[in-house]
């Protein structure tokens, strides 16, 4: 193998790093402040490349060839001391809809694969059912927070289900298909406290020797910046007039009353106060206690003592 100093490419058995999400757990953050750094990591795919080679084929459709040929054409320039790294939280199915499609994308990350590393981010389940829930008002929902958690869709059809938020259960198949020796859970807890600690994790799943240069990875900036639950008023209101995903139909002509009111949403605090009251009695009583075993379970993957962070977990 080459240093990053020399004209060799790095040998492409070098296993890829997969990282499929979950949804709101700084995700958007590594995306664009951590992953683009050139020095450290290769994003082999973007968004879209994810979906046309991985998502958007039907089953009858679907076909790992044309993945695997284009990761043949690109892994040769793969480089010692960079990880080569496919991200999207996409990758781990849409919450909206119960992420019914995670085992099936999974599974074509296989076949396309074969073999690679695979890198979980997760966050305490409190905090990421009040993110999931403001990120359905800014895609358009319309919900009040109990009715979103609680909706139950017709037949044949899917609403959120906040058992996707067990995440042993798609870590443990991720496991099945690559095996558990090769598959890393952190924190987003972990990436908020120490940046460089969080990469330097990922780097050795990736192959990196430790220490390896540079020291300090990443541009400590934000993104995926959400409007508060002060704001959650405001927004539904807003989403009766523009025209967004969740929300398709919503009139045209009134779409600038639309986006001002959103605007103001994610500027104003002092109104609608009780909101974030609200949203935390909603999401307590309806799933307190449903994450404990889950968490256990994860705690094997997980070098981070979920406990300490405040994950929930069973009564010792």
């Amino acid at each position: 193998m080459s240093d990053v100093a020399g004209g060799q490419p790095d040998r492409p058995e070098r296993p890829v790093v997969i990282h499929p999400g979950f949804h709101k757990t700084g995700t958007t953050f590594l995306q664009n402040r951590v992953f683009n750094d050139e020095r450290v990591f290769r994003p082999l795919w973007s968004h879209g490349e994810i979906d046309r080679f991985v998502i958007r084929p039907h089953d009858l459709d679907f076909s790992p060839l044309p993945g695997r040929e284009d990761l043949a054409a690109r892994r040769p320039g793969a480089r010692a001391g960079i990880v080569d790294i496919v991200s999207s939280e996409t990758l781990c199915g849409q919450p909206f809809t119960g992420s019914r499609e995670a085992v099936t994308q999974a599974r074509r990350l296989k076949a396309i694969f074969g073999e690679a590393k695979i890198v979980f981010t997760v966050r305490k389940q409190a905090s990421i059912l009040r993110a999931i829930y403001i990120q359905y008002l800014t895609m358009g929902g319309l919900l009040s927070p109990e009715a979103f958690f609680d909706r139950q869709a017709r037949h044949g059809y899917f609403a959120f289900d906040a058992s996707v938020y067990e995440f042993h259960k798609l870590v443990e198949f991720y496991g099945e298909l690559f095996g558990d020796e090769n598959i890393l859970v952190l924190t987003q807890e972990e990436l908020q406290e120490d940046l460089d600690a969080f990469v330097g994790r990922l780097r050795a799943l990736g192959g990196v020797p430790p220490g390896s240069p540079p020291s300090s990875v990443g541009d400590r900036g934000r993104d995926g910046v959400s409007p508060l639950p002060s704001g959650i008023p405001l927004m539904r209101m807003a989403n009766r007039f523009r025209t967004v995903a969740v929300n398709a139909e919503s009139p045209a002509r009134l779409a600038v009353l639309g986006e001002l009111l959103v605007k103001i949403a994610y500027r104003q605090t002092w109104f609608f106060r009780g909101e974030a009251a609200r949203l935390d009695a909603a999401i307590s009583s309806r799933f307190q206690g449903l994450f404990g075993p889950s968490n256990l379970r994860l705690q094997r993957f997980a070098p981070a003592d979920l406990r300490t962070l405040g994950y929930e977990m069973p009564a010792s």
